[in-house]
């Protein structure tokens, strides 16, 4: 809206007086209107709301401070180093859980690795008079 608005009254000028209708006399508005906003905004900043957008990660560290303890080392992963080392009286280790997760993954597969091809015959069950039962919906038949 407030965009439209200066657009509109940009408009009404240009039409009114041809100076204004020249791209240099539009940059130099557009300019000159940018820095009396910047200097306003200078003026009152004690009444602009600067958004905390660390509010969150700085009460987690210091709930963590207050439950756990300091002997405990606090995993992170994303927050930046000053935030970390202000709020963290104890241990902390920076890490990557992408990496993590990864790692998890070829873990499980190396675990499962050997069985994965049993499983996939259908010996889901030891004894052969079990083999031909229904185990929910679904039915393992004999190889």
């Amino acid at each position: 809206m407030v965009g439209r608005f200066i657009e509109r009254v940009y408009d009404f000028f240009s039409r009114k007086y041809k100076v204004f209708a020249e791209p240099l006399m539009k940059s130099f508005f557009i300019y000159s209107l940018s820095a009396v906003a910047l200097f306003y905004l200078f003026l009152v900043k004690g009444l602009v709301y600067t958004g905390d957008l660390t509010g969150a990660q700085a009460t987690l560290l210091q709930q963590k401070e207050e439950i756990f303890g300091t002997e405990i080392p606090v995993y992170v992963d994303k927050i930046e180093l000053p935030l970390i080392m202000y709020y963290t009286e104890g241990e902390y280790v920076d890490t990557t859980f992408r990496d993590l997760k990864t790692k998890t993954n070829i873990l499980k597969a190396l675990r499962w690795g050997p069985w994965k091809e049993y499983y996939s015959n259908g010996n889901l069950f030891a004894s052969g008079k079990r083999k031909n039962k229904r185990v929910g919906h679904w039915k393992f038949h004999r190889s």
